[in-house]
């Protein structure tokens, strides 16, 4: 008997159609051959498969399956196929019929439960677009995907459950997504952070225009803590960026049964010992890497003077382009990679306070950070100098991160509008051609940058100046506006 089960794979960020072609027979002895899956994947099907079968305490004993998972050529998690495996032999076995214009994906454990898959977001986005009907999940992955709307999906705790509703003895409640309300809440180490004015100004310029930073010297900590209170200042993501994020995270196995989308930006934290695949992606089955993961969210890049330089260069695209591409075999595969950089820099390589490192190591040191992270930054801040602090009760903070909030905003409310015929959405994606068309210099503020600014930063002061007088509701950039800038430079 030959039977056809549709399934689905992930090739970046899109699902593709996986047929699981079966043919079952009844035989003097027992025998099972996968096509389509190799090495160890094969073996590991299989054990998944039977144990599964057996925990239905049913005989199994007398079948010879064939099973082809097509597309041959196309690199497949072998998990997932599981159930469609697994159902395949049981509807032989009990005569039920696999309902049309269905998919089914999911993993099986030894006991006969389903567990938890990647990229369930992608394939019920897949299945939908494509026409089907329903789909059926393991019950930790069904929340996550409800949020697409105009089809079915079936959440199901184990094999019993599911050949139960195939055969029509039980109902399966079919999953219903509820959006989930956010509350306002802020990491209590960002008190320090709020407490000091220019550290404080800029968290929220960075935040207003989305720019890259480099925060030079201080403690580790502090600096860990300005991402923090900059990830605080970002609206919360609309359902299309929810929608694209939540698919990035689905796929690499980043969510989880209760989360539903994202809503929060990503903040994800990089230390020096970083791979290149997993800073920008990659493998056999093609992942996205911290690049991808902090998309429309935060990139920290923990002493970052350590990373190695060939990784450091591997950011320029990304941070100019907004996307990177992984490469698996012969295919490619293209993440998206929009997010704000934060380089965390020590003065020199020695770290102390009275430097000993010699003048070639330092002028080394200061040739990489200039051409591998200042030049990718609009802005920097400096932990180093002595501020004063202010003494500020917890309403107090909660009071000012709300008002901040508030002010990044309409900042970024603005920018919406004026580059709504553009395609870019904050001010640090501005190239000339936006600069000439949307940063309006008065007299005043012209004459200003001409004298203080040097070539190279030109255009960066202009971008945080067009994003200070957006915080401030300004239409024209102002001399204040330009002085500002630069002394964020």
């Amino acid at each position: 008997m030959i039977i056809k089960i549709t399934s689905a794979s992930a090739f970046g960020l899109e699902g593709k159609k996986v047929e699981v072609q079966m043919s079952v027979k009844e035989s003097s002895f027992s025998s099972f051959r996968v096509v389509g899956l190799f090495g160890e994947e094969k073996k590991e099907l299989e054990e998944r498969v039977w144990g599964a079968l057996k925990s239905l305490k049913k005989d199994f004993s007398s079948l010879r399956v064939i099973v082809k998972i097509s597309p041959v050529n196309m690199p497949k998690e072998a998990s997932i196929y599981d159930l469609p495996v697994a159902l395949g032999i049981l509807s032989f076995k009990e005569k039920f019929n696999i309902p049309p214009k269905s998919i089914f994906c999911g993993k099986l454990s030894s006991d006969g439960s389903l567990e938890h898959i990647k990229g369930s977001l992608l394939f019920t986005l897949f299945a939908r677009k494509k026409g089907f009907k329903r789909i059926f999940l393991p019950a930790s992955c069904a929340y996550e995907a409800s949020a697409v709307k105009d089809i079915n999906i079936y959440p199901t705790e184990n094999l019993k459950e599911i050949v139960s509703f195939l055969k029509k003895e039980k109902k399966i409640k079919r999953a219903k997504y509820k959006e989930k309300s956010e509350i306002f809440s802020y990491n209590p180490d960002i008190k320090e952070i709020i407490k000091k004015e220019n550290i404080k100004r800029a968290v929220e310029i960075a935040a207003g225009g989305n720019h890259n930073v480099v925060l030079l010297s201080g403690i580790r900590a502090k600096k860990i803590n300005f991402a923090r209170a900059l990830s605080c200042m970002f609206p919360l993501l609309d359902h299309r960026e929810s929608l694209e994020v939540t698919k990035i995270h689905s796929v690499f196995g980043n969510t989880y049964a209760e989360e539903g989308l994202v809503k929060k930006r990503p903040l994800r934290l990089v230390k020096p010992d970083i791979t290149l695949e997993r800073l920008i992606g990659g493998g056999v089955f093609p992942k996205p890497g911290e690049v991808t993961l902090s998309h429309k969210g935060i990139l920290f890049l923990d002493r970052a003077e350590r990373i190695p330089k060939s990784l450091l260069r591997r950011l320029r695209k990304p941070s100019k382009d907004g996307y990177v591409i992984v490469f698996s075999g012969k295919k490619r595969v293209v993440y998206p990679a929009k997010n704000l950089l934060v380089f965390a820099v020590s003065s020199c390589l020695c770290r102390k306070e009275n430097c000993t490192c010699s003048k070639e190591s330092l002028k080394a040191y200061n040739k990489k950070i200039k051409d591998f992270v200042t030049d990718k930054a609009d802005m920097s801040v400096d932990f180093s100098k002595k501020e004063e602090i202010s003494s500020l009760r917890k309403e107090e903070v909660e009071e000012i991160l709300k008002e901040m909030k508030e002010r990044v905003k309409r900042a970024r409310d603005m920018q919406s509008k004026r580059f709504k015929e553009e395609n870019i959405f904050t001010n640090s994606e501005m190239k000339k051609e936006e600069i000439k068309k949307y940063a309006f210099l008065e007299k005043k503020a012209k004459e200003t940058l001409k004298k203080e600014s040097s070539r190279n930063d030109y255009l960066k002061i202009i971008k945080v100046a067009r994003t200070i007088a957006d915080l401030e509701g300004k239409i024209s950039i102002r001399e204040s506006h330009i002085k500002e800038a630069i002394n964020h430079k």
